[in-house]
C-alpha cells in the first residue's frame, strides 16, 4: 500500500514539476498526431505566395506599394498583408499614397509586430473583457512596431504577427492578443476574422488561472492557454 502510494506521489510529483523531457515528449506528440491527421482544405482561406519570379518583375526586393494596391482589389474578401511596412515607400511618397487610396476602397488588414526594439505603440482595438484582470497573463511587450502613418490611417484592421516559439525552437502555438504599455493588441488571425464580419471588437475572458478563451461575435470560441495561446493546426 505504501509502495504504490509513494509511487503515486513521485509520478504527480514530475507531472507538476513537468521537466525539459516530458515537456519534450509532450510537444513531438503533438507533431506526431497533427502529422498523421488527414489534410483538410478551407475553402475561405486562399494564401498568395510572391515567389521570387514575381520579385523580379519588379525589380527585387521590396515591392512597390503600389503592387498590393493592385493586389488587394482582385478579390472580395478581406486581404491581408503579412509584410511589414512601418517606413515610407523607398520609391517615394507617391506609392504609399496609391496603395492608402485603394485600402479606402477594399478593407484591408496591414501587418504590426511585438518588439522589444520599439516603445511606441499605436491605435488598438476595443476589447470587451469579462472575468479577470487579463494583462498580468498576456505576453508584454515594450511597443508595437505600426505601419507608417499614411498607411495605418486607411488600413481597417492592424494584426500583430508575432510568434512565441516553444522551448525547442518551433512554433507550435502563437498568442492571440498581446500586451504593450497596458493596451491590447490582436493577433493578425483574429483581425482578419473581426475585419471580416465587420465588428468593432471581440470579447475576452480570463479567470483566476489565466485566459480561457476569446470570441469575435458570431464565430465560436476559442478556447486558449493561460497565458492566451492556441495550437496551429498545420494539416489545414
Amino acid at each position: 500500500m505504501i509502495n504504490k502510494l509513494l509511487s503515486i506521489v513521485i509520478a504527480l510529483g514530475i507531472f507538476i514539476w513537468n521537466p525539459y523531457p516530458l515537456q519534450i515528449a509532450e510537444l513531438k506528440t503533438y507533431d506526431w498526431l497533427i502529422m498523421n491527421t488527414e489534410q483538410e482544405w478551407n475553402q475561405q482561406i486562399l494564401i498568395v505566395d510572391l515567389d521570387e519570379n514575381f520579385i523580379n518583375e519588379y525589380g527585387g526586393w521590396p515591392l512597390p506599394r503600389s503592387v498590393y494596391g493592385d493586389l488587394i482589389t482582385t478579390t472580395n474578401a478581406i486581404p491581408g498583408i503579412t509584410v511589414l511596412m512601418p517606413n515610407k515607400d523607398i520609391r517615394g511618397e507617391d506609392y504609399d499614397t496609391y496603395f492608402s487610396f485603394r485600402m479606402s476602397y477594399q478593407p484591408t488588414v496591414l501587418a504590426t509586430a511585438a518588439s522589444t526594439q520599439v516603445d511606441s505603440i499605436g491605435t488598438h482595438v476595443g476589447t470587451a473583457q469579462l472575468g479577470e484582470d487579463p494583462l498580468p497573463w498576456l505576453y508584454q511587450y515594450p511597443g508595437i512596431l505600426q505601419p507608417t502613418p499614411s498607411l495605418a490611417v486607411s488600413a481597417e484592421g492592424k494584426g500583430v504577427v508575432t510568434s512565441s516559439p516553444e522551448i525547442d525552437g518551433v512554433t507550435r502555438r502563437v498568442p492571440l492578443v498581446v500586451n504593450s504599455q497596458g493596451s491590447l493588441y490582436p493577433s493578425f488571425a483574429l483581425e482578419l476574422l473581426r475585419v471580416a464580419i465587420q465588428d468593432p471588437s471581440y470579447q475576452l475572458k480570463t479567470g483566476e488561472e489565466g485566459i480561457e478563451w476569446i470570441r469575435v461575435p458570431n464565430y465560436p470560441l476559442m478556447i486558449t492557454g493561460a497565458n492566451d495561446r492556441i495550437f496551429l493546426n498545420w494539416n489545414t
